[in-house]
């Protein structure tokens, strides 16, 4: 293949102009500089808050940016003139300072020249204020567009003649209030009509019409209904449905409903009452009649109650008797359960008051099943007090014997409790044998309490093996009492290790809790090992430090480190993707060199 003059000039050009774009310093390029070398930061020229190109400036040049003004985000070297100001900011003073003039676009002498649209100059005061009326203004400071129901003239916004007109001109209409109005055949708004719910703008009809209305038949307007008690209906002849209380007949129009009919679960598709209200049961030619029942609600007929009034139940007889005082449960038409204190007598009808003594609950006037705390019910059906300095949540209530004596007391073989003898001793199995002794001492030999000699020990088992430390100490593999951690804030006491350390606090050890030492690491977990920066910084590949990787103004990204994109004003700095970040060449020579002698190879296989 033989190449052309001109398509040889052609590729060398394009390989002189990719060498005469390389930013100095960076390490990553595309259209912009993504990434530069180290203790470089990627710092984004703007024209009009638009990225035009990037370059990498060392941290000491930008902050000699921000030393001309705190407002600017751009600068020439040598960095003493500011050449971009933050968006809402303009250059004035030669570029020594920024000055704030909203919306402008142009600044001249600290006054705006030419405002971003909608906004125009106020020639008075040199500001940029909202045109009335008007969306977007020309260069020539003309309006362009106007806000809804007026349109552009003469650079001015007037108003839409159309009635409803949203958007149009003096004579055509685009778009009408739909709320109101649509659109007809002469580009004209026409009102929907009035009492339509359901206007089809396809079609320009009125499909459906408030209650007591229906369309006719053009569907341009909503007649009123004329069928007495008619809700809703199709044409003038014809009901659909009726207002509460009626139904609609064979003949379309209403018809009353029976007396006293649930409205609610009527029968509309059989035109028959299923349900009566309260007080009415349903006869079976579906009409409703008062029940005769006193305190009757619902009855299923005149000698039948299925559900009586509150505080009534059906009885035996299928009428309703009052709930008597006292009682909890109705079960098979009587009450079954009483208050504690009362009991149901044989008939269900009535809570009598139980008399046997400290009886809690009975089944009748001699029978207690339930005595108060601190009782039992004995084999004479009565209460009997339970031996004194019994544990009366164990009590044997089966059995009626204590199983469980109170501190200081023990068991007897009679079941009875006597105090115990043993000096410091709360638990015994009998008059010479200690269980348990008191905090700080131990059982020693099985009949006397001895001091505890291991210091913060609260329970021993003897005298070298510690079972449970004071707060604020563990057991440890020595059966004595350590101090917990410092700054632990929970800890396991069965494996003897510390497993969250207090806030800002770092586990060096099983342990020991240290306090962060990584610069503005919000989550460490080792001594060189931060997981979590805060918020403009990243731990990095080590996890040792955290690198600054957004220089911030006012909450707001205006440069990124290295190993990060560029971003677009007001918005984080973004971390690249670590396999598309080519490895860090010593300077940017060998990045043309390459590019090169890739296409010096393809220039090569052109010409052969």
């Amino acid at each position: 293949m033989i190449i052309s003059y001109k398509m040889f000039k052609h590729l060398i050009l394009a390989s002189l102009i990719a060498f005469s774009l390389q930013v100095d310093n960076c390490v990553t390029q595309k259209k912009y500089c993504k990434r530069c070398n180290t203790d470089f930061y990627v710092l984004i020229e703007y024209e009009n808050y638009k990225q035009k190109v990037s370059k990498c400036i060392k941290k000491a040049d930008y902050e000699l940016i921000k030393a001309i003004d705190e407002n600017c985000i751009d600068a020439d070297s040598p960095y003493q003139t500011c050449k971009e100001c933050k968006r809402g900011y303009h250059t004035a003073n030669s570029g020594k300072k920024c000055i704030q003039l909203d919306h402008c676009q142009t600044e001249n002498n600290e006054k705006c020249e030419t405002c971003y649209p909608p906004f125009a100059k106020k020639e008075s005061e040199g500001k940029c204020e909202k045109k009335p009326l008007c969306e977007i203004i020309g260069n020539d400071n003309k309006c362009t567009d106007c806000i809804y129901y007026y349109y552009p003239k003469d650079g001015e916004c007037k108003s839409i003649p159309i009635e409803d007109c949203m958007v149009g001109d003096e004579n055509t209409c685009t778009q009408c209030n739909t709320a109101v109005s649509y659109l007809n055949s002469e580009n004209k708004c026409s009102k929907i009509p009035e009492h339509c719910t359901n206007f089809n703008k396809g079609e320009k009809k009125c499909k459906g019409c408030e209650n007591h209305y229906y369309p006719n038949a053009d569907g341009l307007k909503c007649e009123s209904i004329t069928i007495d008690k008619c809700l809703q209906a199709t044409d003038a002849n014809t009901c659909t449905a009726c207002d509460t209380g009626y139904y609609v007949n064979e003949q379309k129009t209403c018809t009353k409903m029976t007396d006293n009919c649930n409205v609610e679960t009527f029968d509309h598709y059989n035109k028959k009452c299923k349900n009566c209200v309260d007080h009415y049961y349903l006869t079976k030619e579906f009409t409703c009649v008062s029940i005769p029942i006193e305190k009757c609600l619902q009855a299923s007929d005149d000698k039948t109650c299925t559900q009586c009034e509150k505080g009534y139940f059906i009885n035996k007889d299928n009428t309703c008797t009052k709930i008597p005082d006292h009682c909890e449960i109705i079960y098979n038409k009587q009450c079954t359960q009483c208050e504690n204190h009362f009991y149901p007598n044989a008939d269900g009808s009535k809570c009598e008051s139980i008399t046997i003594d400290k009886c809690l609950q009975a089944k009748d006037a001699k029978t207690c099943s339930s005595c108060e705390e601190g009782y039992y019910v004995n084999t004479e059906n009565t209460c009997t007090k339970i031996t004194d300095n019994c544990d009366v949540k164990t009590f044997d209530h089966s059995n009626r014997r204590c199983i469980a004596c109170v501190e200081r007391y023990y068991l007897t073989k009679e079941y009875t409790c006597a105090a115990i003898t043993i000096d410091k001793c709360i638990h015994a199995n009998d008059a010479n044998t200690c269980s348990t002794c008191e905090n700080k001492y131990y059982v020693v030999g099985g009949n006397k309490c001895e001091k505890i000699p291991i210091a913060n020990c609260q329970q021993a088992s003897n005298d070298k093996t510690c079972t449970l430390c004071e707060d604020g100490y563990y057991v440890d593999k020595q059966y004595t009492c350590t101090v917990l951690p410092s700054h632990c804030k929970q800890f396991d006491y069965l494996n003897r290790v510390c497993t969250v350390c207090d806030d800002n606090y770092y586990k060096k050890g099983d342990n020991d809790c240290q306090p962060y030492s990584i610069n503005n690491c919000i989550v460490q977990v080792a001594e060189k090992k931060c997981q979590q920066c805060k918020v403009g910084y990243e731990p990095n590949e080590s996890g040792d430090t955290c690198n600054q990787i957004c220089m911030e103004e006012q909450d707001v990204c205006t440069a990124c480190a290295s190993n990060y994109d560029s971003f677009n004003y007001g918005e984080s700095c973004e971390v690249l993707d670590p396999s598309k970040i080519p490895p860090k060449s010593d300077n940017n020579f060998s990045s043309f060199i390459n590019f090169n002698l890739v296409l010096a190879t393809l220039i090569l296989s052109l010409i052969l």
